[in-house]
């Protein structure tokens, strides 16, 4: 407004004003074809950035490389380990453990598998694998199997946690030598907990009252969520909140106006996501909605919190 300079300044306070809330790019990264999937390393210090035909490592302060591959994964599902020095790089084709602690050399590949997703213990010693079907794999942190953890087909196994073992067991009866086991849940409702050294089921039950198969699960330390989705994707979907202490389900179902695509927890509360375009925010201790539904003009794909 150059007729009128006090409207003019006004204007670029106010422009000023917005930009310094908008994200500004720090680093930017160029492969040879497009990048299927990134993670930040558990300190936020590294990149890891994968493509179907490289994964490379970056430094995220100076955008330096660190350590590259010629292994990619067309589905680019990354998890690190705790301490950051190798990760889970899965998918249904070609899944491999890249340790780049020596510099980047040692790609293992995790043979005659998929992994659509992978879940590291807290200490970094172990991870799991899920396949899409109705088993998990355990692995040690080298790439080596340990085992193969199977529930009853044709459910198949949805998520997978390491939780304590007093969950697993009885008052008084968990053992002191196992502080955490593995558990993994599957579509029928049934919980399985494993030894994550051998892979010996040390326990197992059903989660009450059982309904249609769910088609999505998510687990954290002290609670599952799970989802029963129709196949029509615009129906009406609920999931369900449950106690891994108790067995039992907290709080009513948690609605969405359409097919919920994920979930994700965080400390007393866990989101979950839905093609009605909204996310929604709901406390674990009491299945409430903590927040109203946080709106978007399209389906949304993902959440965190």
């Amino acid at each position: 407004d150059q007729e009128t300079p006090a409207n003019e300044a006004d204007h670029q306070l106010r422009l000023a004003s917005i930009f310094q809330q908008c994200p500004r790019p720090l680093q930017m990264w160029f492969h040879s074809g497009p990048a299927t999937g990134a993670a930040f390393s558990p300190d936020g210090r590294r990149v890891l950035s994968v493509t179907a035909t490289e994964t490379r490592l970056w430094d995220a302060e100076t955008g330096r490389s660190l350590a590259s591959t010629d292994v990619g994964s067309r589905e680019g599902q990354v998890a690190f380990a705790p301490d950051g020095s190798r990760a889970v790089i899965g998918g249904a084709e070609r899944p491999f453990l890249w340790d780049f602690s020596r510099g980047g050399a040692d790609v293992i590949p995790l043979e005659e598998t998929s992994a659509l997703s992978s879940t590291w213990q807290h200490d970094g010693t172990r991870f799991v694998t899920l396949t899409g079907a109705n088993e998990a794999m355990l692995w040690a942190a080298d790439g080596k199997r340990l085992a193969v953890l199977t529930h009853e087909a044709p459910a198949a196994v949805l998520t997978v946690a390491f939780v304590p073992s007093e969950l697993a067991f009885a008052p008084g009866q968990a053992s002191t030598e196992l502080p955490e086991v593995v558990l993994t849940v599957d579509s029928a409702g049934d919980l399985r907990f494993w030894d994550p050294v051998n892979g010996h089921l040390e326990a197992q039950r059903s989660l009450e009252p059982k309904g249609p198969p769910w088609k999505l699960a998510a687990l954290d330390s002290n609670f599952l969520l799970t989802a029963h989705n129709s196949e029509d994707p615009l129906a009406m979907a609920h999931a369900r909140l449950w106690s891994l202490a108790t067995g039992g389900p907290i709080g009513p179902p948690l609605g969405h106006d359409a097919r919920i695509e994920g979930a994700a927890f965080g400390t007393g509360s866990v989101v979950t996501w839905s093609r009605d375009g909204t996310a929604r925010l709901w406390e674990t201790g009491s299945g409430s909605l903590k927040v109203s539904p946080m709106a978007h003009p399209s389906e949304v794909t993902a959440a965190a919190v």
